[in-house]
C-alpha cells in the first residue's frame, strides 16, 4: 500500500498558507523579511550580536522588589525567575 502526498503550491505568504487572518499574515511577512535581511547585513558587517550590560554595583539589592520580566519565549523568562527567586 502506497500513501499519496498531496502538494499545493504556496501563496507566497507562509503565514497566510498556514491559517492566519490576512492583515497578520502581511505584518509576520514583512517582520519576518526585515529580521532576515537585518541578520545578513549584521553578518556581512563582522560585528557580533553581543549587548554588553554594565553589572550592578555591589550594594544593589532587589529583596522585596517586584520586576517585569518581557520577553517573547517563555523559556527565557522561566529560566531568568528560576534565577531571580
Amino acid at each position: 500500500m502506497t500513501d499519496r502526498i498531496k502538494i499545493t503550491k504556496g501563496s507566497g505568504n507562509v503565514f497566510r498558507d498556514l491559517g492566519f487572518p490576512e492583515g497578520e499574515a502581511q505584518n509576520l511577512l514583512l517582520r519576518s523579511d526585515l529580521m532576515i535581511r537585518i541578520e545578513k547585513i549584521v553578518k556581512d558587517s563582522g560585528r557580533k550580536r553581543e549587548i554588553t550590560i554594565s553589572p550592578l554595583p555591589d550594594n544593589a539589592d532587589f529583596s522585596g522588589k517586584k520586576i517585569l520580566i518581557v520577553d517573547d519565549d517563555k523559556r527565557n523568562i522561566y529560566a531568568l525567575t528560576s534565577v531571580l527567586e
